[in-house]
């Protein structure tokens, strides 16, 4: 459940997900090119788990298929830039749900607090796009974390191949690489109250 009041969402604990899909019309055909080259902004404010899993954390994810759950395995790719609550701030590769599920990413993955501080707003921004002429994925995790539109940098890494997924499937390589347009992108939390604000996203420019 999701409710809306002076331009706050707010979401009970649950299996939180914001998804915003590329415009289709009616018949169903697409209205607008698919999320390639994007930069994912939002304000989050974490409020009290209902339940501790070890994978807590803020995501932004970006190149997802439309329905991404256990009935279609093959939609579920994503790169998600996550701030996890043990501290830690990097990137994960999803080849296919939910068996293709990479490492994080960069090694030693950035810590720059202890945890997602509780009760106060945090920004995010994740910027995914392709470059070195389309073959490879450059990833960009920035945080505002006074709330000050103060970004800065806290995790980079580019998937130039070899950072594999946990196990086959779909007829992919273990290593794809994700670098075509898909229809989805999200915020996604698990197990927590969250208060959002300010969520865009935009197509930008691929790297050279």
């Amino acid at each position: 459940e999701l409710r809306i009041r002076d331009g706050i969402a707010s979401a009970r604990a649950g299996m939180t997900r914001l998804v915003v899909l590329s415009p289709t019309n009616p018949p169903g055909a697409l209205t607008a090119r698919l999320w390639t080259n994007v930069e994912m902004t939002v304000y989050v404010r974490r409020g009290a788990s209902a339940r501790l899993l070890d994978y807590q954390a803020l995501y932004l994810s970006a190149r997802s298929g439309e329905r991404h759950n256990d009935s279609v395995p093959c939609q579920g790719t994503s790169y998600h830039a996550t701030a996890r609550f043990d501290g830690q701030c990097g990137f994960k590769k999803e080849v296919w749900h939910a068996g293709g599920y990479t490492t994080l990413r960069p090694e030693p993955t950035p810590k720059p607090w202890t945890t997602v501080p509780e009760g106060k707003w945090v920004g995010m921004k994740f910027l995914c796009r392709n470059c070195d002429g389309g073959a490879h994925v450059r990833l960009q995790l920035y945080l505002d974390a006074e709330e000050r539109n103060d970004w800065k940098i806290i995790a980079e890494f580019t998937d130039v191949g070899g950072w594999r997924g946990e196990k086959p499937g779909c007829e992919r390589p273990q290593d794809y690489i994700i670098t075509e347009g898909r229809p989805a992108v999200y915020f996604r939390t698990d197990q927590v109250a969250v208060e959002l604000k300010k969520f865009s996203v935009r197509e930008i420019a691929p790297l050279p």
